[in-house]
Formats: C-alpha cells, structure tokens, sequence
C-alpha cells in the first residue's frame, strides 16, 4: 500500500475524535503490516490544559483510544505511549523531562511507519478555537503528513486551522520517524469546549445530512452517492452528478449564495480526478463531477430543501418536479 493510502486512512479515522461518537469508515483500504504509535498528551502529575470540566489529560487518553479502536480495526498494529493517567516518568526529579524523554524513546524503540500526539489547546482568549496539526523538521516526511491530514478534514470540518511548524518540542526533536502532533480543539474556546463534550452536535449534523442524502436521492435520477450510507461523517456529503460539470456547477450554485466545493479538499484547484476519492474506487469520470457539501451548527432543514431546489433549478431534467428557489 503506497504512502497516500496510508494516509488517507489515517486522516478519514483522525475525525473521530474530533467529532465525538463518530465513527469514520474507509473502505477496501487496510493498514495491515502498518505500526502506528498514537500519545496522549500530558498525564500523571501533569494535567495539561483545564476549562469547563475538561481536563486535557484525560481527554487525550480517551481520543487516542476511540483513535486505537479505528485504526486497528483496519489491521494496524498500535501502540499506546501512555494507556492510563500515568505519564511515562520513573522518577520525581526533572519529572517532566523525563516523561518526554521515555515517550520519544518508546517510539524509537518501535521504529513504526508514523506517529500521532494527541493534545488539546488552551489559550488565555476564548476567540481562538479549531483543530491544528503541528510539525517538526526533524523528518522531511512530517510537514508531508501535516498537510494531508489537514487538508484531508478541511472537507469535513469547518474549523481546521494551517498547519505550523514548531522545533521548539523537547520531544518531537528526538523522534526518529515520522509524525504530528495534532491539536484537537481550543478547550477555552466555548464552541470547541461544547464540540468535544457534547455529542448533541453530532447527532443534529447527522440527522440533517441523513435528511439531505434521502431528498437527493428521492429527487435526482443522476446521483452518485461517493461512499457508503452506513457510516459516514456526520456533517459531509459527497456527491456525483452524472455527466455534469462540477465547475460550472458550483459557479452557478455560489451565484445562489449556496457555499460547496469540488472533488477533494487535497484537490482543491485541481481539474484532474481527486487522488482521495480515486482511492476509495470511484471512477475518472465520477470524480470529476463530484461536489462536497457541508453542514455546520447554523442549517437548517430549510437550507437543506433550498439546496435541493436550487439544484433542481440548474439541472432539471434530472430532477422530479421540485419548485426552484425564487
């Protein structure tokens, strides 16, 4: 399995434990003969950051965990820094360092074919918030994985910030192989607070995306659903069009103040099928035509029936007798 694959997977389960009780699913791609090492940051003595009941810690170690359970589910063999509260220090002097120290080395030690550090931020402001992958120089590969998976969930996530190197980690510096740390959410920011303890929002997000998928289905003879309908990420729909443009498409949906984008967000400016949908089976010519849409707290059904009835408006003769927008 080449490198892309690889990462695809990592980056479609890495949304679990952004958005909790989620589970993701890619099919017929395996991390069989694939060693990953996920940490979960901070732990013993050393809570991380607190706000509004969460503590990072203990956070982390439940992520990484969800995290453990997907990826091995698809063959990987993981392995776990840390599986309790317990940090990684045998002693009370330099505590901190040492912890460090043993993390990196358990890594070494294990020589795998990447590395994922869990954390959650927190910052004296409560206006900062979104998920954000860091990276060292330390491998050439690192900044390769940092842009994958960012761009990977900048599709199914609103609030992915840019990637940003840092060689300031005492750790990091002292990891052979490649690998990211990921911070999952801006705990001191009141919406990234709720998104991480609250599955409400998950739950809303998936039945309007349920909801949109049936109208699509029930309205358009064309439509090509791009993954299963089984499990699938709550607040992202991917589609086809047959035999339409995707380009002209979204120029004439943007014209209605309806926000999508085109094929993949790896692809994104790209007229050539998206290397991600490609990977799960899609066809050249379905690729091409495929659209993103996603939800966020603020759709409503209404949107979803407008959304329908736009595209009603640009494709009719594909569409049931469906009344376009005004």
């Amino acid at each position: 399995m080449n490198k892309y694959k690889l990462l695809i997977i990592i980056c479609f389960l890495i949304i679990t434990f952004c958005l909790p009780k989620v589970t993701a699913t890619v099919n017929n791609l395996s991390l069989l003969g694939k060693t990953i090492v996920l940490d979960a940051g901070h732990g013993g003595v050393d809570d991380g950051a607190k706000n509004n009941y969460i503590v990072e810690k203990n956070l982390n170690l439940v992520l990484v965990k969800k995290l453990e359970k997907e990826l091995t589910s698809k063959g990987a063999t993981v392995y776990l820094t840390r599986k309790d509260e317990k940090d990684l220090s045998t002693t009370t002097v330099n505590r901190k360092r040492q912890d460090l120290y043993n993390r990196a080395k358990f890594i070494n030690d294990l020589s795998p074919d990447t590395y994922i550090s869990i954390h959650l931020n927190s910052v004296p402001s409560p206006v900062w918030r979104g998920l954000q992958v860091f990276y060292t120089s330390q491998n050439k590969e690192n900044k390769l994985i940092a842009d994958v998976i960012t761009n990977y969930l900048k599709q199914n996530i609103s609030n992915v910030r840019e990637i940003k190197k840092d060689d300031t980690y005492y750790m990091y510096k002292h990891i052979k192989y490649p690998g990211v740390l990921i911070e999952a959410g801006f705990i001191s920011n009141p919406d990234d607070n709720y998104l991480l303890r609250q599955e409400e929002y998950q739950n809303k997000l998936r039945t309007l995306r349920n909801y949109c998928l049936e109208e699509m289905k029930k309205s358009f003879s064309n439509i090509h659903i791009n993954g299963t309908m089984e499990k699938r990420l709550p607040g992202n729909i991917n589609v086809s069009f047959e035999g339409q443009n995707s380009t002209e498409l979204l120029y004439q949906l943007d014209e209605m103040s309806i926000c999508a984008s085109g094929g993949s967000a790896c692809s994104s400016g790209d007229n050539s099928p998206s290397h991600v949908l490609t990977a799960i089976g899609l066809p050249s010519d379905l690729a091409k035509s495929a659209i993103r849409f996603t939800f966020g707290d603020f759709n409503t059904k209404d949107d979803v029936d407008y959304l329908i009835a736009a595209i009603a408006h640009l494709i009719p003769s594909t569409a049931a007798d469906i009344i376009p927008p005004a």
